[in-house]
């Protein structure tokens, strides 16, 4: 059973990310099954407000250099699969999935680090993206 979300705490990243990466909805899906379920890191960041559809979180969260490889709309959420690369090592590779409450209330993410970098940096990695996707959604949270 996952471990419950832990709120993304404040810190300063120190994480590039590669500006022009690039995939493709299959090699998402081998990379993100190519990490066991069991080393997926979850996080949760609250959030102010709701934003008004998929296309201002895209657009924010590119910013960063975090890309889109899909998303929807659904009933109470918006759904997002996204991809990143580290900059420092390009075999490494971020892949999200994220759930952000209309209403408002929070966003949930569920974080892959696939790349052949020592899995007990995962945890900081993923941390340290998430500082990037909490600035780049700035207006939310």
């Amino acid at each position: 059973e996952p471990a419950p979300p832990v709120v993304a705490p404040p810190t300063t990243s120190t994480l590039t990310l590669n500006p022009s990466v690039a995939m493709t909805g299959d090699v998402y899906q081998s990379k993100w099954g190519a990490v066991p379920d069991a080393q997926a890191i979850t996080m949760m960041l609250p959030l102010r407000g709701a934003p008004p559809n998929t296309g201002a979180v895209e657009t924010a969260v590119a910013k960063a250099h975090v890309l889109t490889i899909a998303s929807g709309e659904l009933e109470t959420e918006f759904k997002f699969f996204l991809y990143a690369q580290n900059n420092a090592s390009s075999g490494t590779y971020f892949l999200l999935q994220a759930i952000l409450s209309k209403t408002g209330q929070d966003a949930n993410f569920t974080i892959k680090v696939n790349g052949d970098d020592d899995i007990s940096t995962h945890q900081a990695s993923a941390t340290a993206l998430m500082e990037l996707v909490k600035g780049a959604l700035a207006s939310y949270v």
